[in-house]
């Protein structure tokens, strides 16, 4: 058991450390497509606006993702290591509350 629940804490590190990872890439992604001068005019302008505006969607996400992630148990999964575990230390964790 443990060594799953060690398991699945590493692979959670992973997922939580791609998904910021590529949101930010995305948000790159899109500033480029904004400098392509496909159009003119206000199409243009329209579709700049777009790219920049899904650009900032990706960064209002991950820097959420992160202040979510930066809470104090959701911290100390970020940096668990393997070999960290004390089963007795786990009933002092206290429950996370989730924003809906």
């Amino acid at each position: 058991r443990v060594k799953r629940w060690r398991e699945e804490v590493l692979l959670l590190q992973e997922e939580m450390r791609r998904c910021l990872v590529t949101l930010k890439w995305q948000a790159q992604q899109w500033e480029g497509r904004a400098d392509i001068d496909t159009y003119e005019g206000e199409r243009w302008e329209g579709s700049a606006a777009y790219a920049y505006d899904q650009a900032d969607v990706r960064l209002r996400i991950c820097a959420r993702f992160e202040e979510l992630w930066s809470s104090t148990v959701v911290e100390s999964a970020r940096k668990f290591q393997p070999g960290d575990l004390e089963l007795e230390s786990l009933s002092s964790v206290p429950e996370m509350e989730v924003d809906e």
